[in-house]
């Protein structure tokens, strides 16, 4: 017993070190057979850094040099961590140095966590401690300090797509405190309880600022790329508009341009039916434009009109978009566009063509303009930070429609909400008229 306890306790580096990477790379997209290269990358670290251990110090422990030729084994196996990363996500470099740097130093703040405990109960002196309660104080503490971590910063990876980390000095500079955290605590030593414990109190400090360094710097990453990609999505939309616009413009023209051809055709003496039915289907066209009081929302409603009318979804809208005329364009597109799309998405692969309905109010109440969507839905719904997550195979580029919507209706002033009454759907918007 006592010889796999001595094990545990000399390869406990590699383990703890793992245990930290593991948490911080919750949010990174795995690479297919995830679970397997996982066990692989983990039974290949363990076994290097027990290689490690077997070959000899060339230098005094205690000394730079010592200092150095025990530190490169912990540097060896940090590098390594990196390729085995690389080998289970599929993330850049940078992002698994990151993760890498986070863990290293979350490992050494629970490392000097355990030291000052001992150093306080027994003055540091480890010969007294039996290996069964060195090992059970060990877990303890490090499970706590890993929890406490986790709750401060890791947990906000777990929901959201980790951004790929551009900023390589802020990077660079997260590893080397962590080297130099690493390696500062190989070469010190402390014959004095109250300086060992003084040092373990700064060594703790120094890894909770990196660690908030790092995961401040991240804020702003996901920030940025919250922007990057609202601005894409709203780019992308005054396109569609764009693009909508002209081509209900020529719509109108060929319209008027086939209605007098109608004409032109009841003064002959017989009509072919096939050409008049042509003729009406292509005017029907025409009859599918909605006015809701507002242009803008007149372009919008009307082409999706028309692509549900194509698509077999039946699209009923009461609408009253004269109050709307304070909430600019590209807004207007961004909100509406996104509801009636994402309703859209919700409906047309549902198993019953019946429950292929979309149903939109916009009304004013109260000094509020009330913007109400319902459709059916058939997929399980999971909501992240009051938003459904998109369903798309890439959440990346995808998911920012809701996320824009809420921009509008937050800009104006008010609020978007969204809720599930079985298998309907409601989206709901509130903005105060000014």
């Amino acid at each position: 017993m006592n010889t796999v306890l001595f094990d545990l306790i000399r390869i406990e580096y590699a383990l703890q070190l793992l245990a930290a990477e593991a948490l911080v790379s919750l949010g990174f997209q795995r690479r297919k057979w995830f679970a397997a290269r996982a066990v692989c990358a983990c039974v290949l670290t363990v076994a290097l850094y027990a290689f490690t251990l077997k070959l000899p110090n060339f230098f005094p422990y205690g000394t730079l040099a010592g200092a150095l030729s025990a530190g490169w084994r912990y540097i060896l196996v940090l590098a390594f961590t990196v390729l085995c990363l690389k080998l289970c996500f599929k993330e850049k470099v940078w992002s698994l140095l990151f993760c890498c740097s986070a863990a290293q130093a979350t490992q050494h703040l629970a490392h000097r966590v355990r030291d000052l405990v001992f150093t306080a109960a027994v003055g540091g002196s480890l010969k007294s401690v039996p290996p069964a309660v060195f090992l059970i104080v060990t877990v303890v503490l490090f499970t706590a300090v890993y929890a406490v971590m986790y709750v401060a910063f890791f947990r906000k990876l777990k929901s959201r797509t980790f951004p790929n980390i551009n900023n390589r000095r802020m990077t660079f500079a997260a590893i080397v405190c962590v080297v130099l955290c690493l390696w500062i605590g190989v070469l010190v030593t402390y014959e004095d309880m109250q300086n060992a414990i003084l040092f373990d109190l700064a060594m703790i400090l120094l890894c909770f600022f990196v660690l908030a360094y790092q995961f401040d710097f991240l804020d702003e990453s996901f920030q940025k790329m919250e922007y990057e990609n609202l601005q894409r999505a709203f780019s992308e939309a005054k396109k569609h508009y764009d693009l909508t616009k002209d081509n209900i413009d020529i719509i109108n023209i060929k319209c008027h341009d086939i209605r007098k051809q109608i004409r032109l055709l009841g003064r002959e003496a017989k009509v072919d039916e096939a050409a008049l039915k042509e003729i009406t289907d292509a005017v029907s066209i025409y009859d599918a434009g909605i006015n809701t009081g507002n242009q803008v929302l007149d372009v919008i409603v009307t082409d999706r009109s028309i692509y549900c009318d194509r698509a077999g979804i039946r699209f009923g809208c009461m609408i009253d978009g004269a109050p709307l005329e304070f909430i600019s364009s590209m807004d207007m597109v961004s909100l509406f566009g996104n509801l009636i799309d994402n309703a859209i998405e919700a409906v047309k692969n549902l198993e019953d063509p019946e429950k292929a309905i979309i149903n939109l109010n916009v009304r004013t109440q109260n000094g509020m303009i009330l913007i109400h969507c319902e459709n059916y839905f058939s997929s399980d719904l999971t909501m992240v930070d009051g938003l459904p997550v998109t369903t798309k195979d890439d959440p990346v580029f995808h998911g920012y429609g809701v996320k824009s919507m809420r921009y509008v209706a937050e800009k104006y002033g008010g609020t978007l909400s969204f809720v599930a009454d079985g298998d309907v759907f409601n989206t709901n918007v509130m903005i105060p008229i000014p």
